[in-house]
């Protein structure tokens, strides 16, 4: 035999009734405050998930909130190796994109031959040469990794880490604005 305990959701019924016209402010409140807990939550996973620092991530996510709920958004294509601890080495630049460091062969930092090398000023950003262009003088194109924000947070850890944290605090946040607006504080 199932059984399904419904005293929460008859509980929640009735605050509803009570709260009135003021109930979907409440539910607004509820839906924001628990997009920012989920946007802290999934920070962290985010940053071991791609690799990139935490202020990146935190200026890259953003919430958006609907009448009927929540979503966070980011925006953008393939992050620029700079963003990884990128350093210049013999081989290459060395960077960690998803927090494995590797060497792209052939790209560079600095101009200049070694061990002479100099900044070039350029924001430490991350140059190849073109491909068929001779090595002094000529196009250089900027390197990028195969790492997307929009796509690190669908998948894996941040995904759970989402999940989770939406579906604790949403009915924990809407308990407490309801409670607030039948107090006579919302």
């Amino acid at each position: 035999m199932l059984s399904v305990d419904t005293s929460a959701i008859d509980r929640f019924a009735n605050m509803f009734a009570a709260a009135g016209p003021k109930a979907q402010a409440a539910v607004r409140r509820a839906a924001k405050r628990t997009g920012e807990q989920t946007r802290t939550a999934m920070r962290p996973a985010l940053v071991k998930a791609t690799g990139l620092k935490p202020r990146v991530i935190h200026r890259a996510l953003k919430i958006v909130t609907t009448d009927d709920g929540f979503k966070i958004v980011s925006r953008g294509g393939k992050i620029r190796l700079k963003h990884f601890g990128a350093r210049e080495t013999l081989r290459g630049v060395s960077a960690a994109p998803r927090g494995q460091r590797q060497v792209f062969a052939g790209t560079f930092i600095k101009g200049g031959r070694f061990p002479n090398r100099k900044t070039l000023n350029m924001g430490g950003q991350v140059f190849e040469r073109l491909p068929g262009v001779k090595r002094w003088g000529g196009p250089v194109r900027l390197v990028r990794s195969e790492v997307t924000i929009p796509e690190e947070m669908v998948a894996g850890e941040p995904a759970r880490v989402f999940i989770a944290t939406a579906r604790k605090v949403f009915s924990q946040r809407l308990s407490h604005e309801l409670s607030r607006v039948l107090l006579g504080y919302g």
